[in-house]
């Protein structure tokens, strides 16, 4: 398959801000007491108190993190600017948020982004969402191997996001890795994930590991039928 055509172009890791359908009850009444014409202060309050009615855990401090998200501003920003004013446009964000948010939804799932690992990793319909306790396994890993300077293989099975993968190939310079998943879409996410963060560039297709760092196979289906698809990345 062609990897540069529309599938290799992530067309949907860019999320879109309207509630899931079906999604009524909650998910439809939270944030809509927000009104045009609010503070940031204001609005993180309201959202605060939406969240939590809606039985959110830890509301406060997902009404910050949606407040990052919807306005493009770093957690200090809105901190340190409570009485900046919000135009309509900035509340109508806020609100599909929190409504998806107040409706369980994973707020990493609405944004297209989770963090891991101090880094950014794009999500997709074909990866999971990464689990902060994961990161106990890369600790877990550097613990056990405590030169940082061999030249290890890493085998990642479901990579997913290549999060895990990745993680560690940050922490070892000399290391190479192979990530593996069943999901053309969620292997071509961890690839543009490599990229995006630098641990990987387009290489060669026929091989699996080159020595240029990041190539993807298109491998045959196997007896089940299932056709896999093979990540595989080197630190440049």
């Amino acid at each position: 398959m062609d990897l540069t055509g529309e599938r290799s172009g992530i067309p949907h890791l860019t999320p879109t801000l309207s509630a899931p359908g079906g999604g009524e009850g909650v998910s439809r009444r939270a944030g809509e007491g927000l009104s045009a014409g609010s503070t940031v202060g204001e609005v993180l309050d309201e959202t605060a108190a939406a969240l939590a009615a809606a039985g959110i855990d830890e509301p406060r401090r997902q009404a910050r993190r949606i407040m990052v998200a919807a306005l493009g501003l770093s957690p200090a920003e809105v901190f340190a600017h409570p009485q900046r004013m919000l135009d309509r446009e900035e509340h109508a964000r806020i609100q599909a948020m929190v409504r998806r948010v107040a409706a369980h939804e994973p707020l990493s799932r609405i944004t297209g982004h989770r963090e891991f690992w101090g880094r950014d990793f794009v999500l997709s319909r074909d990866t999971l969402d990464p689990r902060p306790e994961t990161e106990t396994v890369v600790e877990a890993v550097l613990a056990r191997l405590t030169d940082r300077e061999q030249p290890y293989r890493f085998l990642d099975l479901g990579t997913g996001s290549g999060c895990l993968l990745l993680a560690l190939l940050s922490e070892y310079p000399q290391a190479s890795g192979i990530g593996v998943d069943v999901a053309y879409g969620a292997a071509i996410t961890a690839r543009h994930n490599a990229a995006e963060i630098g641990l990987g560039q387009a290489d060669s297709v026929a091989e699996i590991i080159t020595a240029g760092g990041l190539a993807v196979e298109r491998v045959a289906p196997d007896l089940a039928g299932i056709a896999r698809v093979v990540l595989a990345c080197r630190l440049g």
